[in-house]
This record gives structure tokens, sequence and C-alpha cells, in this order.
């Protein structure tokens, strides 16, 4: 027997389903005040000096960034894994709170203070900073792992929106002019390669006299290489045995860096060597490099480009001492 249903039975459905929705809204019990949204982090963190603490929860206020020195692994780590027998865990060992002034007065003279506020204020500051004595994997031995790479340090690490400074905190006691010098160097290649890696800012969308300038479409050499107005990239180096603060900035020549695997790789690298040469270097050291007028043209569109829309001067950091 089949069950007939027509439009009243229908309208009858309507009426009662609206009529339960009424009165269950009627019945509920009032939700009450929202829960309170609990910090990530309480500040002050520790027993680092009044002065550090002030600064750090006025760069909390200000641009909704935590720097922390007191952090445990696992506010820190994270896992690296391609296979199990190429897997490490990077551990960093927290900054001791007697140099963490020191190392916050670092970074907002070469740092903080070189960019503009409004930028700071959005994608400038990571949401956490790692102030760290030192970053080190732990791997496990393997085909792809010898034993001798357990011990591999690193000069930073990035990870999400966050960004960990390697300090050497025992180092920052005894800089002179020239340490410092190499610390802004650090300071401004790390914060780089972490607006490279996070595509903080758009690489690629630049003028089109900048394309017309570069051919990423076949390999060049290295001794061809400034003739297609292509220049040496910055690296931060690690090592397996020890990190050093004062490791000098290496630029590559290689012509891998110039022509990996696509257009848009090869054109995000050639940008990312013009501004690190430029916020690495002073004007006057960067002479050298021009050598015709297709990098002297590259040289002069980054720097408008990045005036214009994000109203930051690269020369201006590269040249700041």
């Amino acid at each position: 027997m089949k069950l007939m249903i027509n439009n009243n039975m229908i309208r009858l459905m309507a009426v009662g389903i609206v009529g339960l929705l009424l009165y269950s809204c009627y019945e509920d019990t009032p939700i009450g005040d929202p829960l309170p949204i609990e910090p990530d982090y309480t500040l002050p963190q520790g027993n680092a000096s009044q002065t550090a603490n002030d600064r750090i929860q006025q760069i909390y206020d200000t641009y909704g960034s935590y720097i922390l020195y007191n952090f445990t692994q696992k506010d820190f780590e994270w896992t690296i894994a391609s296979g199990s027998a190429n897997s490490a865990q990077i551990i960093g060992t927290p900054e001791n709170p007697e140099y963490v002034e020191a190392m916050l007065n670092l970074l907002d003279k070469y740092w903080i203070g070189l960019f503009p506020d409004e930028f700071m204020k959005g994608a400038g500051l990571p949401y956490r900073v790692f102030l760290t004595d030192s970053i080190q994997s732990l791997r496990v031995p393997g085909v792809y792992n010898p034993a001798q790479r357990q011990g591999l340090y690193y000069a930073y690490k990035i990870t999400g929106m966050s960004l960990a400074f390697t300090t050497l905190s025992e180092d920052l006691r005894t800089l002179d002019d020239a340490g410092k010098q190499t610390m802004r160097d650090r300071i401004q290649a790390t914060v780089w390669r972490y607006y490279f890696e996070k595509e903080i800012f758009d690489f690629i969308n630049l003028p089109e006299r900048w394309d017309e300038l570069s051919d990423y479409s076949t390999t060049v050499t290295v001794a061809a290489a400034p003739g297609r107005g292509f220049i040496p990239q910055m690296t931060l180096s690690t090592s397996s045995s020890a990190f050093m603060l004062t490791a000098p900035i290496v630029f590559n020549v290689t012509a891998s860096n110039w022509f990996q695997s696509s257009t848009t790789r090869n054109k995000k690298n050639d940008v990312f060597a013009y501004i690190t040469q430029l916020t690495q270097k002073t004007t006057e050291e960067i002479q050298p490099l021009i050598v015709n007028d297709i990098i002297q043209e590259k040289f002069e569109i980054i720097q408008k480009y990045f005036r214009d829309t994000y109203s930051i001067d690269l020369a201006a950091i590269g040249n700041f001492r």
C-alpha cells in the first residue's frame, strides 16, 4: 500500500517543524558570557632585566608578537621527515636571560627600527620570535643521514609564523664594533630569508621592465651571468660541528642559483639576490657588481618597487651601520 502525501500534509509537516524549532528556542538555557581567551604566553616570562621584560611587553602590545627567551621544547620543536632514515628533531636551547636585553637592543637597532611601523604591525614581525642560545638537530643515523650529521647547528630556523635566532649568549658579552656589524648582517639575512620563504612580499609582479631585462628560459654559466643581469645570491651557512655567531654571510655564484625547477622560482631567486645585496652591503660595496646597464637598471627597479609598494628603502637598510 502506497502512502500518498498531498500538499495539505506537506503544509502540516512544515508547520509542525517550525513549531518545534520555536519551542526549542524558547526553552533554551541562556548561553551566558563567552569564555575568556587566554593568551598563549604570560609576560613577563622570566628573570631577564626589567628593561628587557618591559620592551618585550611593549613589542607585544604594539605589534602582537611574542619575543620568547623562556620556552619549552614543545613550543619550539618540529619534525623534518623524509622517511625513517632521514628524520631530525630540532632542539632549541633558550637564551640565557642575562643576555636578552643585549639581543633585544640589536633586534631593535638592526631590524624593528629599520622598517616602517605599519609594516611591522602587519606581517613584518612573526607571531613568535625565539631567542635561542643555539639550535641543533638530533638526527637518526642512516643511509641518508650519516652519524657525523647528527650534530648539525643552525644559524636560524623558520617554522610556521615563527622565527628563531641563534644568539650564542656568551658571544654577546664580547661583541666589538666589527662583531656588531656582523650581527647586523646576520639579523638582516635571517629576516629576509623569513620574508622570502613566507612570501611576505610579492616577488613576482614587478614592473614589466624587470622581465624584459631578465631571461629565465635558458641556463647560464657563471661567467655569462653578469651579462644576463644575474648577480650572486646570499647563503646563511651552517656547520656540522659548530655555529659561530661571527661567521660571514656567503654570496654564492653557482649557476644553479639562477636556474632551478621553474621560471617562477628562478625569478624569485633573482629578485631575492638583488634584495639581499642591497640590504647586506653599502652603496659603495655594491658598485663592483654593477658591470653593465642591465644590472644597474635592475637595482633601480627593485629599489623603486619597494619604496613605492611597501615604503621600504632597501639601500638605506644596507647603508645603516
